[in-house]
């Protein structure tokens, strides 16, 4: 915040950087099985990070994880219609398949969507592609550039 307002770094830029941290040590949280401590984490990754498909993704997995797959898809869904990131699509799908009378209209409307499930993130700075979002670029390193 400080350096914000100093305009070392612009306020958007901050929010990104905190959003990515968060992901960061909440998806170390929740691999280390303590997923209700994951929950604060994912609601400042949906707040800084909004559209972010790995953000969206990882509070869907801790919102299913803790037994809230009701929320889960409500969050999927929102991110979803907006944005029609596969990946999102993806687990939306799956989630909805589990109860299928409730979700029929919602099943039904993935369907008739037209998903690029080939989609690759790319860094910035040296090209390398890959199917999974990472922090850092597994090929040169680089922070936050993969898109």
């Amino acid at each position: 915040d400080k350096d914000a307002r100093r305009g070392v770094l612009r306020r958007a830029d901050m929010l990104r950087l905190r959003g990515l941290v968060h992901l960061s040590q909440g998806t170390a949280v929740l691999e280390s099985g303590r997923s209700g401590d994951a929950i604060p984490h994912a609601k400042i990754c949906l707040k800084h990070l909004p559209g972010f498909a790995p953000a969206t993704l990882f509070a869907g997995r801790v919102y299913v994880t803790v037994g809230q797959a009701e929320k889960a898809v409500r969050v999927l869904f929102a991110s979803w219609k907006r944005y029609k990131h596969p990946q999102v699509g993806d687990m939306l799908h799956s989630l909805a398949k589990t109860n299928s009378k409730k979700h029929s209209k919602l099943l039904h409307l993935l369907s008739t969507e037209p998903g690029d499930t080939a989609i690759l993130w790319t860094c910035r700075a040296c090209g390398h592609g890959q199917p999974e979002w990472s922090l850092n670029c597994p090929t040169c390193d680089a922070f936050d550039t993969m898109r």
